[in-house]
This record gives C-alpha cells, sequence and structure tokens, in this order.
C-alpha cells in the first residue's frame, strides 16, 4: 500500500510512503535542474520540501557527481568540486542518508548512464 506525500509544483520532486505490515518507508524520486545555479538553489531547498523520515530512499537524476574522477567518464575538462555537490552532500547530512554505490564500491569508477557514440557517461544515484 502506497500514499503520496509530497510533491513540487515544478515536478522537480515526487515523495511517496509505501506501507509492508507495520513498516513504512519513504521514497523521494528527485530530477535536479541542468543549470548549476538552479540546482544549488534546488538542493539548498530540498530539504524544507521533503518529509523527513527516519526510513527513506532519495533517488533519481542529481545532475551532479561528487567525484568527477570516479563518477564520470570524461572529466578532464572538470575544474574543482561545484557548490551543487556540495549542497547535494548537505541533503544527505540533513538526512542522515549514505551514498550506497559508493560506500560499497569506495574506489570503483561506476556508470549508470551512457550517452551512445560520445563517450560520456556519469552516475545515477540513490541515497
Amino acid at each position: 500500500q502506497s500514499h503520496h506525500l509530497n510533491s513540487d509544483s515544478e515536478g522537480r520532486h515526487l515523495s511517496v510512503r509505501v506501507n509492508h505490515g507495520s513498516t513504512a518507508l519513504d521514497v523521494t524520486s528527485i530530477y535536479a535542474p541542468t543549470i548549476p545555479t538552479a540546482r544549488k538553489i534546488f538542493f539548498d531547498t530540498l530539504c524544507s520540501s521533503v518529509p523527513v523520515s527516519s526510513n527513506m530512499i532519495l533517488c533519481g537524476d542529481f545532475n551532479c557527481v561528487f567525484d568527477s574522477t570516479k563518477d564520470r567518464l570524461s572529466h578532464a575538462h572538470l575544474g574543482p568540486r561545484p557548490s551543487d555537490s556540495t549542497s547535494l552532500e548537505n541533503v544527505l547530512v540533513t538526512f542522515d542518508l549514505q551514498y550506497i554505490y559508493r560506500q560499497r564500491h569506495p574506489d570503483t569508477p561506476g556508470f549508470t548512464w551512457k550517452r551512445a557514440h560520445s563517450g560520456m557517461a556519469a552516475c545515477w544515484t540513490c541515497f
């Protein structure tokens, strides 16, 4: 059994609660903006938009990575860590979430998305 908890007017996040017996799990899926300044604002305001839960999964297309050397196929053109990655890290701290793939594979590059014929790849994430 599931029911809608929360969403935003732009369609950037949707939260649902899934109940199974006496256990409730809150799942939030996001689609972060592609423009870095808009993405930073989105992450900075996400904590006040999503219900706090002790059993939570945050997943989706974050349109940024924590470590370009591990989470992107082509990273030579990237400079220092962008502020939107820092804002996303603050979301993880606020909700006490863990980056599951990186926790299980700390040094292994991994990609969940790849653009055909371009050499571009990145990691979509679940926390």
